[in-house]
């Protein structure tokens, strides 16, 4: 929110804000540009609402990485992190065979209240690897997590772990 903090401080927020999203914008970029062609994806941005590139998996032809890049590079940083509706989403889809869930902070549909842990996070994050292996435990999807230095990284070792994926710290 900014009160109580300085101009300095709210400054070095906004831009580490700013560093971030660049920095995740750049690595799905590459991502989708390494797609080969006998490929399927989608791309679902998450924050306080889940805006999916495509509601449904698209062959990663010309087109598509190129409109999916473009979606990339529209997105903004801001809001809360319904990590659990955005998983939801992708989960839902009958076909997928791979997750990559990238976040810089931890699952919650209230914010942060300074520097502490979202008073919601522990039951989501709970409730999000109870549901997910509910609904995994048949399908073997694979679920990758990309997380920044603030992200609640026992959780994405955990989600990853228990999904036959593994956990990377993005830098």
């Amino acid at each position: 929110t900014g009160v109580g903090k300085s101009v300095e401080e709210r400054i070095s927020e906004m831009m580490e804000s700013r560093r971030r999203i660049l920095r995740a914008r750049t690595e799905l970029k590459k991502a989708i540009e390494g797609l080969g062609e006998n490929k399927r994806f989608t791309v679902i941005a998450y924050s306080t609402e889940v805006q999916p590139w495509s509601p449904l998996l698209k062959q990663a032809d010309k087109k598509n990485r190129s409109s999916a890049v473009q979606f990339v590079d529209s997105l903004k940083a801001s809001g809360i992190t319904v990590t659990d509706e955005a998983l939801n989403i992708a989960l839902s889809d009958p076909t997928l065979d791979t997750i990559y869930l990238v976040t810089d902070g931890a699952p919650t549909h209230m914010g942060s209240r300074g520097a502490d842990l979202p008073p919601d996070a522990p039951e989501l994050m709970r409730r999000i690897l109870a549901e997910t292996r509910a609904v995994n435990h048949l399908r073997g999807i694979r679920i990758f997590t990309l997380g920044f230095i603030d992200a609640e990284e026992e959780f994405l070792k955990k989600l990853a772990a228990e999904n036959n994926g593994r956990y990377v710290q993005i830098r």
